[in-house]
């Protein structure tokens, strides 16, 4: 039974390592365009804006002068 797990861990393992060939071939066809989406760098600054907000808004609250 033993023997059996582990064969099949292997197989799975070396499995998951294959098929990195078609990979390459397509990334020559075309460029990168970055390795960030710009989706997600939009929104990653839309983040900044927010925590510009609550950060203004904690000093505010700590020196209500």
């Amino acid at each position: 039974m033993k023997n059996t797990y582990l064969t099949l861990v292997l197989l799975l393992g070396l499995g998951g390592c294959g098929g990195g060939a078609s990979d390459a071939t397509d990334a020559t066809n075309e460029e990168p365009a970055g390795l960030i989406p710009q989706h997600q760098l939009d929104a990653m600054d839309k983040a900044k804006g927010v925590e510009d907000v609550l950060n203004q808004s904690e000093e505010q609250r700590r020196d209500p002068e």
